[in-house]
């Protein structure tokens, strides 16, 4: 039996058409597998910073003041620790989906709320990667790749749930 390989591509043949547009740009999720899994594109972090800036134009969750420092602090915070993080090792610490989806986060829930976002998916994403670590029998490991975007998006659905009252309860 012999093997058949599939035809030369040439430089007129048909490419793949990229995904549609919406009108601020950003793409529509595609299933390609060029994705890498557990990587945060922009394609979901952009649409979530504008919805969450556009939602609080009329003060959904907070006022639009609050939003526009949470969106930028939400960002720069991650972006000032993994700065940090390069400068002493000479290796990055994460990467620039985590800034965007903490800036989706601010944006969504204002800049008082981001301490709280911060601490609680530390913790979480702490205990959890560890946990991770011990699990797969390789023990602690600097190199280890840990993917710290779900913390960050299931603290900021507890902050934009219970947030009021946990800081509440922690100010007491």
């Amino acid at each position: 039996m012999s093997e058949v390989s599939p035809p030369a591509r040439t430089s007129d043949s048909a490419s793949p058409r990229p995904a549609p547009r919406f009108s601020f740009g950003a793409r529509l999720p595609s299933r390609s597998s060029t994705r890498r899994p557990g990587y945060l594109y922009d394609d979901i972090t952009l649409p979530l910073l504008w919805l969450g800036l556009l939602l609080n134009l009329g003060g959904t969750y907070v006022p639009i003041g609050d939003a526009v420092v949470g969106a930028a602090a939400g960002y720069l915070s991650l972006w000032t620790v993994y700065q940090a993080f390069k400068l002493l090792t000479g290796r990055k610490g994460m990467g620039f989906g985590d800034f965007k989806l903490n800036a989706a986060v601010g944006a969504f829930l204002g800049w008082k709320m981001l301490p709280l976002v911060i601490l609680v998916s530390s913790v979480v994403g702490s205990i959890f990667g560890i946990g991770q670590m011990f699990a797969a029998k390789r023990g602690w490991e600097w190199n280890f790749k840990f993917h710290f975007g779900p913390y960050l998006a299931i603290a900021g659905i507890v902050a934009m749930f219970w947030g009021r009252q946990i800081v509440d309860w922690y100010l007491r």
